[in-house]
């Protein structure tokens, strides 16, 4: 099902319902300080994107 922008906020009231993109920085190991974007939807797919490797996606994860 498709919904239009419009659509999808009269629909939620918080769109980090629908999706959510955060930034962190590892604190300790071997990646100590490398930032990373951590980006999941509502279905239960997921990825981390290293910012400070060329944008290399690091993880993947998903509903099955």
């Amino acid at each position: 099902m498709t919904c239009r922008l419009q659509e999808l906020r009269r629909r939620t009231v918080d769109g980090r319902g629908v999706a959510d993109i955060r930034m962190l920085q590892v604190e300790d190991g071997p990646g100590r300080g490398q930032r990373l974007l951590v980006v999941r939807n509502a279905a239960g797919i997921g990825f981390e994107i290293a910012v400070d490797r060329g944008f290399d996606i690091s993880s993947v994860t998903g509903a099955a």
